[in-house]
């Protein structure tokens, strides 16, 4: 009569060695330190500001419409208001994606001007942060722009270098001027 295996518990061999990932929680805020400065003292990395979101409890807001029959469907529809900017350094990832394909009556093209990756010297930046800086125009002159944090990706088997994919976010002025922005 053949033995009956229980396999709903680890095998014998396996209880006394040590589990992936035990005791990496020192080694990885090491890396991510580590990654943060590089991003600040590279000699390609610029300057920049970034607004963290801070939620809002949208219940507070009565429009005077009915009441939905479902939750919401989407995170990134939350109300949202940020805290004031916070300077950084930020570095274009060279290793950026490949460009994203778009559809429009005249065909399929790529537009490496939708999404950028850059790599942002600090701790933790959520999805729904907004990420500005000053380009310089052909003129020599300044211009504000504005990018929205889209995804986040990990590199790594740590996590602990991370890359920010952005889209651009040309209505921010509007939001900070009509005080989405605030302590």
């Amino acid at each position: 009569m053949a033995q009956k295996n229980d396999l709903s518990q680890p095998p014998a061999q396996l209880l006394n060695t040590k589990a992936r990932f035990a005791g990496d929680d020192t080694v990885n805020k090491v890396l991510r330190n580590d990654f943060i400065e590089i991003v600040n003292v590279h000699h390609l990395a610029f300057g920049a500001v970034i607004y963290l979101p801070v939620e809002v409890d949208d219940t507070a807001f009565d429009d005077q419409l009915e009441k939905p029959l479902f939750s919401r469907l989407d995170d990134n529809q939350k109300a949202l208001r940020y805290a004031l900017p916070k300077a950084v350094k930020v570095l274009a990832n060279p290793e950026e994606h490949i460009p994203q394909l778009t559809q429009n009556a005249e065909g399929v093209a790529t537009n490496p001007e939708l999404t950028m990756s850059l790599m942002i010297g600090y701790p933790t930046v959520p999805v729904g942060a907004i990420v500005e800086w000053l380009e310089e125009t052909q003129n020599g002159k300044h211009r504000r722009v504005w990018w929205y944090v889209h995804s986040i990706t990990a590199k790594g088997t740590t996590g602990a270098f991370v890359i920010h994919d952005l889209v651009p976010c040309a209505d921010f002025e509007q939001a900070i001027s009509g005080g989405l922005v605030s302590a």
